[in-house]
């Protein structure tokens, strides 16, 4: 799935959803499907990939390795500690806004950008896939 596919889809959401996050870990924090192995429900296993090649497998559930990132608040502040730009001064909320806004603030490229979500999780998500395609635009 696309970052502009997965960014209608976050914008859509209503709630934290447990598809949403595995495509936000394939498309932006180094998971991938292991083709070869799924669970017993035929699901498939997401995987971790390491920087050095190595993988880190599931136990017995095929996304138990996935954080909740449309659901927890934390888990989106780490997933954009680990992928978002250089040069991104800081992430910002708008406080007691529905829905909830989220944005960055790029002072190399003089903007302050909010974007939409049902939680502030997920319009956090939405902030991290804009930011990084700014950053390749």
């Amino acid at each position: 799935m696309n970052h502009a596919d997965l960014i209608a889809r976050l914008e859509a959401a209503s709630g934290p959803d447990r598809e949403l996050d595995c495509a936000l870990a394939i498309a932006v924090d180094g998971f991938v499907i292991d083709a070869n192995e799924s669970n017993r429900y035929g699901e498939p296993h997401y995987c971790f990939r390491h920087a050095d090649g190595t993988y880190r497998m599931p136990g017995q559930a095929g996304d138990m390795l996935v954080p909740r990132y449309t659901a927890s608040i934390d888990a989106a502040i780490a997933l954009a500690e680990r992928v978002l730009p250089e040069g991104l001064a800081r992430l910002l909320f708008v406080r007691n806004s529905t829905p909830t806004k989220a944005g960055f603030d790029w002072p190399e490229k003089s903007k302050i950008l909010y974007f939409e979500g049902a939680t502030p999780a997920i319009a956090l998500c939405i902030a991290i896939l804009k930011a990084k395609e700014a950053s390749n635009g």
